[in-house]
């Protein structure tokens, strides 16, 4: 797979979102493939895998895992993932010293060898150091963290140890950033110059070879075009050759695509 690669996006029915607006939205700025992330208040998301399907040279999905469910033993996650997803959302729990909620499901990703995507918009600072671990413990797991790791609240404030969990996270195999939300941090309007240092931050302890980009489609819209997520990231990045491989081959490593 070749081309530009919008690593976030969300597809929903309960949202109104089809993957034909997405579609269309991609070729208007000249993205070959996204990948889908489920919304966290949607009812399911077997939409996402039914677009995967019938557009495989374009999508990819990811599916999403519960905690609590894990923990309760009503997820079975062999077999969720088995149906042709490419990684699990998860909203990552509270640490806890001894906390193995998780642990069927990261299995399943290692053996399969697919992406645990996080969420933990309070910040990623309190979890990093439990991410560093399942890394280290399971050879085969990709981690992904989306939007810069959470460096500000939604209100624009900074959230608790994020710079020295960006520094170990990137200490750890096989951990990717997402440059996105820039939209969500920034207290400005397009492009978003107040969020160029988060950028900056993450870019530099990553490198462009465990960075990648991502729309976060349709949410952005509320700040800005589609195309304009682009314009404001190539913005913050500076750099045409690390956008380039953050656009175009990073991805290929992340989702575990053979590179072209």
């Amino acid at each position: 797979m070749t081309g530009h690669w919008d690593c976030y996006a969300h597809i929903g029915a309960h949202r109104n979102v089809a993957a034909r607006d997405l579609l269309a939205a991609m070729d208007g700025s000249g993205i070959a493939h996204a990948t889908l992330v489920p919304f966290l208040n949607a009812p399911g998301f077997d939409d996402l895998l039914a677009a995967a399907r019938n557009c495989p040279a374009r999508f990819r999905a990811v599916c999403r895992v519960d905690a609590a469910a894990m923990r309760a033993g009503q997820v079975e996650a062999d077999a969720l993932l088995e149906r042709g997803f490419s990684g699990a959302r998860v909203a990552l729990p509270a640490p806890e010293p001894r906390s193995d909620a998780l642990e069927p499901l990261l299995r399943a990703l290692d053996v399969q060898e697919k992406v645990l995507l996080v969420h933990a918009p309070d910040g990623i600072g309190p979890h990093a150091e439990q991410l560093c671990a399942w890394a280290e413990r399971y050879p085969r797991l990709r981690v992904f963290v989306p939007h810069l790791g959470w460096p500000r609240t939604s209100e624009g404030a900074p959230t608790p140890g994020w710079p020295e969990a960006l520094r170990a996270l990137a200490n750890c195999p096989r951990v990717f950033m997402g440059l996105s939300a820039l939209y969500y941090y920034s207290r400005q309007a397009f492009p978003f110059a107040d969020t160029v240092e988060c950028v900056q931050a993450a870019l530099e302890v990553f490198g462009p070879a465990y960075c990648v980009l991502a729309g976060d489609y349709p949410l952005t819209l509320e700040r800005c075009t589609y195309a304009q997520v682009w314009e404001s990231l190539a913005a913050a990045v500076g750099d045409p050759v690390a956008l380039a491989q953050m656009w175009d081959e990073t991805p290929l490593h992340l989702w575990g695509e053979e590179v072209a």
